[in-house]
């Protein structure tokens, strides 16, 4: 069994990240679905098209399903 720090996850992916946004996902025993973890500030810009106006210092968490809504709502403001 092996467990993830979150938070030293989540800073790796921001140094692997270049100019892309920072995303962890796991599963968890092979169970059916992702979890999702991001900084506020990228999930707000997904979800809003719009860049957020300040650093909040908190992680956004969700399951794969609810990514890809974001993620493809996303796409379709960036159209």
């Amino acid at each position: 069994k092996e467990d993830l720090n979150i938070q030293k996850a989540l800073e790796q992916a921001i140094r692997d990240a270049d100019d892309k946004i920072p995303v962890v996902a796991w599963r968890i025993n092979h169970q059916r679905g992702w979890n999702i973890v991001m900084r506020t500030v990228d999930f707000v810009e997904l979800f809003t098209g719009v860049p957020c106006q300040r650093e909040l210092f908190t992680n956004v968490q969700m399951d794969g399903d609810e990514w890809m809504e974001v993620y493809k709502r996303y796409l379709e403001i960036k159209k």
